[in-house]
């Protein structure tokens, strides 16, 4: 005997809504599962969280010389070399949605700058042409306050990429003062004890069972002259400085 038309369908009906309960329901397991493999998954719902960094640097300047530093200040050469530091900091990150935020860094930071001066010396007994080279380091130890904006990416799996920027003040702690009897060999290069600078660079995310990691590389661009003309032959020969240099930070949030 053959079976009515209508509990055909209604078998094809009652299979279709079960296929589609048991995709649906593997769906919602991988996805469940998927959620319970991530770390931290609800790191990034907190309007505010903190955290430290611990960076390395590498500093020098942009020099500016005077048109006429070789004749009129027998400077042969000059040149700049960079040297690595490193900054300790506190993090404070404001949330203004998932992608966006805004982040105020506290940080203390050791910084060493070097300008090697070679003069002309004049004639030696023999004659000939000879030059006298000095070796100035620039030290500075900076209490920081840059406030960056941090643009990252969704997170994929547990890691996620971003783009940061922003501005800084800078006040040097170790600034000293001239000391008008000090030879040659002895006098400092001044910089000014008040900067302010430019930040900008990116780096990843990578949230660990408990806390989330950072890695960033950034560059640092002074503003304006930071060099302080106490009428010695080593800043007499310079219209300014300007500051820059590279800082890799590891950030670790809570």
């Amino acid at each position: 005997m053959t079976k009515p038309r209508s509990t055909n369908r209604l078998s094809l009906l009652i299979a279709a809504i079960g296929f589609l309960l048991l995709c649906t329901t593997a769906e919602a397991q991988e996805e469940k599962r998927k959620y319970y493999n991530l770390n931290l998954p609800n790191f990034d719902l907190r309007e505010y969280h903190f955290g430290f960094i611990i960076g390395i640097n590498q500093s020098d300047f942009i020099v500016n010389r005077k048109l006429d530093s070789t004749a009129q200040y027998r400077i042969k050469e000059l040149n700049n070399r960079r040297l690595p530091g490193f900054n300790l900091g506190i993090v404070s990150n404001y949330r203004l949605n998932k992608n966006v935020h805004f982040r105020f860094v506290p940080t203390l930071s050791f910084q060493d700058r070097q300008l090697v001066y070679t003069f002309d010396a004049g004639p030696n007994r023999m004659g000939a042409d000879s030059s006298v080279t000095f070796t100035k380091v620039v030290e500075a130890t900076f209490v920081e306050f840059p406030l960056y904006v941090k643009l990252r990416t969704d997170r994929i799996g547990n890691a996620a990429v971003y783009a940061i920027a922003g501005g800084k003040y800078m006040l040097d702690m170790s600034s000293k003062k001239l000391d008008d009897l000090v030879a040659d060999k002895d006098v400092l290069v001044r910089i000014n004890k008040s900067q302010f600078g430019l930040e900008f660079g990116g780096g990843a995310d990578f949230f660990l069972p408990y806390f989330k990691f950072g890695i960033d590389l950034k560059m640092t661009l002074g503003i304006g002259n930071v060099l302080i003309d106490d009428n010695t032959r080593f800043s007499r020969p310079l219209n300014g400085l300007i500051t820059k240099g590279y800082i890799l930070t590891f950030t670790f949030e809570g």
